[in-house]
């Protein structure tokens, strides 16, 4: 009798036991699958949209307004020494400039929240717009915000440097 008490505890002992594991092994393979994707680190962030910031003036020196069109925010706009102008104005001035050369530095991301965040840097640069030289040097900041996903640029500003 105490061997059929023994054989059946340890039958119970062992069913539960491999019972309770198969259960935590499915639990671990669904809580892998439920977990967000991890967000960008700041410094990940900070290249991504310096990468974007970098091919915005190499479209605008190769005249491609498309670009434009496609990255900017439908409320974008910036704010220069012309002005405060839209997308679609960005996107006409364009033709008007003849940029021959530019170089860019001393970026520098802010995160103001999860979905929002100022890239500041220095731009050099050598053309004109509509017959007037652009500034040579000048401070730049971008808001990027996220949107749906996706990182655009909604403002930018040109503050030009003093000589």
């Amino acid at each position: 009798m105490k061997r059929i008490l023994v054989a059946i505890l340890a039958v119970i002992f062992i069913t539960s036991s491999a019972l309770a594991q198969a259960v935590g092994e499915k639990k671990d393979a669904n809580s892998n699958a439920a977990k967000p994707k991890p967000a960008m680190s700041k410094k990940e962030l900070e290249r991504k949209l310096t990468a974007n910031e970098k091919s915005l003036w190499e479209a605008f020196k190769n005249k491609k307004p498309e670009v434009f069109n496609k990255a900017l925010t439908t409320d974008g706009f910036q704010i220069d020494a012309m002005g405060v102008t839209t997308k679609a104005d960005i996107a006409t001035a364009i033709g008007r400039c003849a940029i021959k050369d530019y170089s860019l530095s001393d970026f520098k991301l802010t995160t103001i929240s999860a979905s929002a965040a100022p890239l500041t840097y220095k731009g050099t640069q050598h053309g004109s717009c509509g017959g007037q030289a652009v500034p040579e040097t000048v401070y730049a900041a971008t808001v990027w915000v996220n949107r749906g996903g996706k990182w655009q640029p909604l403002g930018h500003r040109d503050s030009v440097a003093a000589k």
